[in-house]
């Protein structure tokens, strides 16, 4: 199959979740053989063309705001024709529902078949017009709509009722050197935004820091939130228990992870949190918040706890709890290295590969059973 790609940006130039998704659908299915054709908007400093590997290739194309913003869409999406015409692609598949405009455009000039991905923030975070007017558009007309959670298959149905797939983030198996030997630590990750809930988080750990003295919490990221986090923890005087660690690479992060007792996510909002199921392909047992798609990976009680977001007083009563009994740890981490093994990416791959094969030959029913709890 030939497969082209919308995305705005990509790793590595942009390390977020949906960028670095992208990358790993093109290279896993470049390696299954398929053409992969990844477009991108262009910026300072990035090739307009590079070839990553033989069978998968980066395209970039410049977005002007000329006149108007509108305007520069127009510029845009004509490059973007006449490039997707020179590929002459079976797939175009569009992350996010407002690049999922072009791929339903594309399907009607080109004849192509056109997917959109739905990533989160595009159908949880906007206004209510914005889901009648491009949500309903793109999710009525794509031939094939793909959601990362169950929870966000109801909220693009509640655009536009229709069959919604899911194909969730996935993970790599990435063995550690450590020996299973964990520490008296606690890890989050996630950027520094208050959308990721780290300011509860420290405030627990003032609670937490009374029962157990040695522990300490480190977070793992970077931010527009980092320096007003860091006043919150010198007020709290825990200077010496709380540490922001900055950015890391990612085998880096495993590796806190797999020397953790407890790994915490604390956000107020979340998509598909691809850093709760690192720690939990390791081993660690999960704190984590009931919003979004979070319930359709962690189930309360069996591989950790869910608690209701912005509340720091249960925050800590969990992590008190986990940390002062081994046998609860013990049997939450295996049972979440047990739960995270159904998300790794060549699992994850087929059930995209599938769902390709069935939008250009038809068939049965997909199905991604294997997701559901």
């Amino acid at each position: 199959m030939k497969i082209v790609y919308i995305v705005n940006h990509l790793a590595p130039y942009v390390m977020h979740g949906t960028e670095v998704v992208t990358d790993k659908y093109a290279r896993y299915l470049s390696e299954r053989g398929h053409d992969i054709h990844t477009i991108i908007i262009q910026e300072k400093g990035i090739p307009s063309y590079e070839r990553r590997n033989e069978r998968y290739s980066v395209h970039a194309i410049p977005f002007t705001k000329t006149f108007t913003y509108t305007f520069g869409e127009c510029i845009y999406f004509f490059r973007l024709l006449l490039l997707i015409k020179s590929i002459s692609p079976d797939i175009v598949h569009a992350q996010m529902l407002q690049n999922g405009r072009f791929a339903v455009l594309l399907k009607w000039l080109l004849g192509v078949k056109a997917a959109t991905s739905s990533r989160g923030s595009d159908i949880y975070t906007v206004s209510d017009l914005y889901k009648r007017t491009i949500g309903t558009f793109v999710v009525k007309n794509s031939d094939v709509v793909i959601a990362l959670t169950d929870h966000m298959k109801e909220a693009l149905q509640g655009v536009h009722n229709r069959e919604i797939e899911i194909v969730p983030n996935g993970i790599d198996s990435v063995p550690l050197g450590n020996d299973g030997k964990r520490e008296d630590i606690v890890v989050s990750v996630g950027r520094l935004s208050r959308i990721k809930g780290h300011r509860y988080l420290i405030r627990a750990m003032k609670t937490v820091s009374r029962e157990f003295s040695d522990v300490r919490l480190f977070i793992i990221g970077d931010g527009e939130e980092r320096d007003s986090l860091q006043q919150e923890i010198s007020r709290l005087g825990l200077d010496d228990v709380v540490h922001l660690q900055g950015s890391l690479p990612n085998l880096e992060v495993m590796e806190w992870m797999g020397r953790a007792k407890v790994f915490v996510l604390p956000s107020l909002h979340e998509g598909f949190p691809n850093a709760l199921l690192e720690s939990m392909s390791v081993g660690t047992p999960v704190i984590t918040t009931m919003v979004a798609g979070i319930p359709s990976i962690v189930s309360e009680g069996i591989e950790g706890f869910l608690v209701p977001h912005s509340n720091e007083q249960a925050l800590s009563e969990k992590i008190i709890e986990l940390l002062g009994d081994d046998g609860l740890r013990k049997r939450m981490g295996e049972n979440a290295k047990s739960r995270a093994g159904l998300y790794l990416w060549e699992n994850v791959i087929s059930n995209l590969e599938g769902i390709y094969r069935h939008m250009i030959r038809g068939g049965s029913e997909i199905g991604n059973y294997h997701y559901h709890k």
